[in-house]
């Protein structure tokens, strides 16, 4: 999503006239959004690796 959103922004400076200045701050708002789900999904995996630790430490009894 990502990619396709900064390939939607390039194209946008190439061709202006295809896109208003709305569309190209929603691609901007879309592209923010694809970053902060990718930052929110990484701490998801970060807090779920840390409680396996935190699991498998106490069933080994470290």
């Amino acid at each position: 999503m990502l990619i396709l959103c900064r390939n939607q922004l390039k194209n946008s400076v190439i061709a202006a006239g295809d896109y208003n200045i709305e569309e190209i701050k929603y691609l901007k708002i879309a592209k923010l959004l694809a970053i902060i789900s990718i930052i929110i999904s990484a701490i998801i995996l970060l807090y779920g690796i840390f409680i396996l630790v935190v699991v498998t430490m106490g069933f080994f009894g470290y």
